[in-house]
């Protein structure tokens, strides 16, 4: 999809292009616990070397009149 139309890829620039878009590609939702806040970056870490990638990532602080 780019600007709301859908697009069948026929042919790719290069191999690494190729590669890097044909791998299937499925969401996760990961919620680091404030226990291993210290450990946030070896986890970070873990998930990359897995060949994740982070597509998007917030930090917040949740309060009694968030949940």
């Amino acid at each position: 999809m780019i600007y709301g139309r859908k697009y069948k890829i026929v042919e790719y620039g290069d191999q690494q292009t190729k590669n890097i878009n044909s791998i299937a590609k499925e969401k996760a939702f990961l919620l680091i616990k404030p226990d291993a806040y210290l450990h946030m970056g070896k986890i970070i870490n873990d998930i990359t070397a897995l060949g994740l990638f982070i597509v998007k990532a917030h930090m917040l602080r949740l309060n009694d009149s968030d949940v």
